[in-house]
């Protein structure tokens, strides 16, 4: 039996129906509880579906408020006044359709055609009417209350990978100071022997790693044997390499026994090697038969270069010896504190491999989805973070390896690190949202066909011009600072094309970092360090890890995730390339994989190029043929897949508009106008369902030929 044209429900939470039962009181039933009286307004409805320009989909909201009358007034004042303004009420539109059954007949049925939120908030009651705006419902909905919302998500999880962090070469530079001790000045008591110098580090690149902190002066016998066991080194080798050292020691020998003997005393690197036996591995200073050297001051300066193995200790010594008769007090020596003396280092240094627990882009997109949807939406199995499942997100505290740590992240963060690695967009396919590339998700093959278009209009789409483009990651602060810092080529880059008729610079700088030196501080300076707070603790960073083969098995973390270093080989512009990542992240790398977008938004100004401008550290990198800070047309930046064009005009809406949207709302609409087809992506469109009057529509204009409209008069 055909009914009314369209019926009105208010919906709880849950899904069941809020009613007005045979008592008169308002309950909830799982049985449908259709109004008796529409809402006052519906005839002047309009559904707006706007392109929301960050997340590429389509926000869908109902224009005007409505006042609620009959049951459907008691209904909304009941549930304000009992349960208060936060309580959940949606209101359901179903349109009356004809079916037919094969072998029946002919039916009716209703669909809904439209959900969202009755805002509370809004609510005014005035005497026999009730009014009410009503939210947009669905993803657009819960992406503007929680995008920004942090969560923790535990790491210690079997969906966590284990990502082996076996380090960068890092140059080390130490600063050390050398005091005088205890300053035994011409005590006649005082037995210089062998001993230590007392040194202070006053800068250190990786503090306090590798080097030192502090050496106390130390005397010991005369045989390495105290040598050996003492625990006042310099500098503990991590690594075979080199040490390159320069030094300032000014100081006073004082001889007190007569008659004078033979003797010597020198100042000395020396070094406890693996194998356990002492060796000078540099003379500093060496006086040698002197005779008469009461009070004599000597001022030794100079630079050297050592090998070390890994595991070798490296002492700064002072001793002397006795050749021939006259007792064992032959010198004292002062080092005089009043004087810069130093013994400044540098090294290369990589920090002992740490296994980190990482993410997969899927395994985040999936619980964010949930979490920020509040359970509503699930998210689909991405071709896309399979194509890049290859980068996965940690954070500070995983590089610390802390236990039991939590990654705290929001959807926005995380959305917005893809959108600066590439160009990439929502779709919401029936409450399951799906991720990619802008231009993949375009259905440029399925046309929504519309009616010839009335009052024709071409206009620039100006929010979508540019003339600058700043990509990469954020500055590293000085408060922060970063080993080998000005090597770092993951950092903020600016490219311009000059002055433009619309200047606009797009953003495309991650919060999500990539620097993989900000990494190794993080992991050299406070592992396991779990009592202390760090700036980046919960700080999150990606890591491009190998996609090839199978995980390496460990007896201790099972399954291993490599850093992938398969860019390294070709890479100039670096002091030291072989033991980087996440080149693949890097910035120009990040404009090109943007570059469809970026043409796209550069209308006919294929002549014009992007010229690099400046960035915050290196810019002199080279892989694989991809220069950093060349310059780049837009003609080969990448290919069109829109213009910066937009058709406005005005048709009615297909029957079936909303059925469309909701099947793909990526669909490219196509009209014939004057003679030709032109084909565009919905920018905006209101759909009156009770009247069908022409609405305006807004579409974004494919890469198609325009010049067709050259010969268009209105």
């Amino acid at each position: 039996m055909q009914g009314q044209d369209y019926i009105f429900f208010l919906q709880a939470k849950d899904r069941s129906f809020w009613q007005i039962d045979t008592d008169g009181m308002v309950t909830k039933s799982n049985k449908a509880y259709p109004l008796v009286f529409s809402p006052d307004g519906w005839n002047d409805i309009s559904i707006q579906n706007i392109r929301n320009k960050k997340y590429w989909g389509i926000d869908r909201s109902v224009s005007i408020p409505l006042s609620y009358v009959g049951d459907g007034a008691t209904i909304i004042k009941s549930i304000m006044l009992k349960y208060g303004i936060e309580e959940s009420v949606y209101l359901i539109i179903a349109k009356q359709e004809l079916h037919y059954v094969p072998g029946v007949d002919y039916g009716y049925w209703y669909k809904q055609i439209y959900r969202g939120e009755v805002d509370l908030s809004t609510y005014s009651h005035a005497g026999a009417k009730v009014n009410c705006t009503t939210l947009e419902d669905g993803l657009a909905k819960y992406l503007k209350a929680n995008e920004g919302t942090v969560y923790e998500l535990p790491m210690n999880v079997p969906e966590a990978i284990n990502v082996k962090m076996d380090g960068i070469k890092l140059l080390n530079k130490v600063d050390t100071f050398i005091s005088n001790g205890f300053n035994q000045g011409n005590d006649p008591n005082f037995d210089i022997g062998n001993h230590t110098l007392e040194t202070q580090i006053i800068q250190e690149d990786a503090p306090f790693v590798g080097g030192k902190k502090a050496t106390k002066r130390v005397k010991y016998g005369g045989n390495n044997v105290e040598l050996l066991a003492s625990d006042e080194w310099l500098l503990d080798s991590t690594i075979d390499g080199v040490i390159d050292f320069s030094y300032k020691i000014d100081f006073t020998l004082y001889q007190i026994d007569t008659p004078n003997p033979a003797q010597f005393f020198r100042i000395v690197v020396a070094s406890v090697p693996p194998n356990g036996f002492v060796t000078n591995r540099f003379i500093i200073f060496e006086s040698r038969n002197e005779v008469g050297a009461l009070n004599r001051s000597y001022l030794v300066e100079g630079t050297a270069s050592i090998n070390i193995l890994k595991g070798e200790k490296l002492f700064l010594y002072g001793f002397s010896t006795i050749d021939g008769a006259g007792g064992a007090r032959t010198l004292i020596v002062t080092y005089n504190s009043t004087s810069d003396n130093y013994f400044n280092y540098s090294y290369k240094y990589i920090h002992p491999t740490t296994f980190v627990k990482a993410f997969r882009p899927q395994y985040l997109f999936e619980k964010l989805i949930n979490k920020v949807t509040e359970g509503a939406y699930t998210a689909a199995v991405s071709a896309y973070f399979n194509k890049y499942k290859q980068l996965v997100i940690t954070c500070g505290n995983s590089l610390r390896g802390l236990p039991n740590t939590n990654m705290k992240i929001s959807f926005n963060d995380f959305f917005q690190f893809w959108d600066s690695i590439d160009s990439v967009g929502l779709i919401d396919l029936i409450n399951k949202i799906d991720f990619g590339e802008k231009k993949d998700l375009v259905d440029t093959v399925n046309y929504i066909d519309l009616s010839e278009p009335t009052n024709f209009r071409v206009n620039v789409a100006k929010d979508y011009l540019i003339n600058e483009i700043e990509i990469g990651y954020p500055e590293i602060s000085n408060e922060i600072g970063v080993l080998n810092g000005n090597e770092e080529f993951n950092c903020k880059f600016l490219f311009s094309v000059g002055t433009t008729k619309s200047p606009q610079k797009l953003d495309k700088i991650s919060k999500i970092k990539a620097s993989c030196y900000e990494i190794e501080k993080i992991r050299i300076t406070t592992e396991n360090k779990d009592s202390t707070d760090y700036k980046s603790d919960n700080t999150l960073f990606a890591l491009h890890v190998s996609q090839f083969g199978s995980p390496t098995l460990d007896p201790t973390f099972g399954e291993i995730y490599e850093l992938d270093r398969t860019l390294n080989t070709s890479v100039t512009g670096l002091v030291e390339y072989s033991t980087v990542f996440n080149i693949f992240l890097s910035p120009k790398r990040n404009l090109l994989r943007n570059g469809d977008y970026i043409s796209s938004s550069m209308y006919l100004a294929n002549t014009l190029v992007f010229d690099y401008k400046s960035s915050d550290k290196n810019n002199k990198m080279v892989a694989n043929g991809v220069v950093e800070k060349d310059p780049i047309s837009v003609a080969a930046i990448g290919t069109k897949f829109f213009l910066p064009i937009l058709f406005d005009f005005d048709v009615p809406a297909p029957n079936n508009l909303i059925d469309l949207l909701n099947l793909n709302p990526l669909q490219v609409f196509r009209f014939h106008f004057d003679g030709n087809y032109y084909f565009g992506i919905l920018q905006k469109v209101s759909i009156a369902p009770s009247s069908r009057k022409e609405q305006s529509y807004q579409l974004l204009s494919i890469n198609q030929d325009l010049t067709k409209l050259i010969d268009y008069y209105g």
